[in-house]
């Protein structure tokens, strides 16, 4: 797959939820650092998120703008990846290197795959994140290569996530 294919996150603005207005569509260089234009590329060579980014979710925290984004390196696993804006225009990835498989914890705002023989060991895919008081809570979507499930994690601070149950239920 050539790079022209390769998904992006663009950014769009409507004064009432019906008509939008793309602030830039133009295909973004690959980065794992910084991007503008509201456009969260996909990352260079080797990185987590280098075969495209897609399903993100999307909160203002204080001053701060928090994305969270799943990301793939191969088109067959799928990861949760994390980016920060002032503005909602400049993001800066926070770590799009590829996450440890575990069924417990993740760092820098990822989760990553669960070990064999669990729900999440060949995709993790974004569903929503609310922050209720000081924690915040993830519900993603776990693929074992069979099924696909709902499953929860939790986080203080939206960079250290752990995982409730990756079990595959009966």
């Amino acid at each position: 797959m050539g790079r022209g294919a390769l998904s992006a996150i663009y950014y769009a603005t409507s004064a009432n939820g019906l008509l939008w207005t793309k602030y830039n569509n133009t295909t973004p260089a690959p980065s794992d650092l910084t991007s503008a234009n509201g456009i969260v590329p996909p990352g260079t060579a080797g990185k987590g998120d280098s075969n495209g980014v897609g399903e993100h979710v999307v909160m203002k925290d204080g001053s701060t703008y928090k994305m969270w984004y799943s990301g793939t390196n191969n088109g067959t696993n799928w990861r949760i990846y994390y980016a920060t804006s002032p503005d909602g225009l400049t993001w800066t990835k926070y770590n799009n290197t590829i996450p440890t498989v575990s069924d417990t914890i993740s760092t820098d705002g990822r989760l990553g795959l669960g070990t064999a023989g669990k729900g999440d060991s060949v995709n993790v895919y974004l569903g929503e994140i609310l922050k209720v008081g000081d924690i915040y809570k993830m519900w993603y979507r776990g693929y074992d290569g069979t099924n696909v499930r709902i499953f929860h994690a939790t986080s203080p601070d939206g960079l250290t996530w752990t995982k409730y149950d990756n079990t595959i239920p009966d």
